[in-house]
């Protein structure tokens, strides 16, 4: 099987493309400033309330998952 030169400036773009679109996603902020901002205002405001009994079990869970992955 040949490939033809049009194939392969269809590989090349899409390659190119392909390249873009991960270095874009590297560049991403992971941290949503939108999400950041409304927790801000609710601290600020004395609206932010975390149920302790859900933070526990989380910090349980991860803890576990962890004990289980080290060891």
């Amino acid at each position: 099987m040949e490939i033809s030169g049009n194939e392969i400036r269809v590989i090349r773009i899409k390659s190119k493309d392909i390249q873009e679109a991960r270095k874009a996603a590297h560049d991403a902020s992971d941290i949503r400033v939108d999400k950041v901002e409304q927790i801000k205002q609710a601290i600020a405001d004395g609206s932010f309330h975390v149920d302790s009994r859900d933070l526990a079990e989380k910090v349980l869970k991860e803890v576990i998952t962890e004990s289980k992955f080290l060891g």
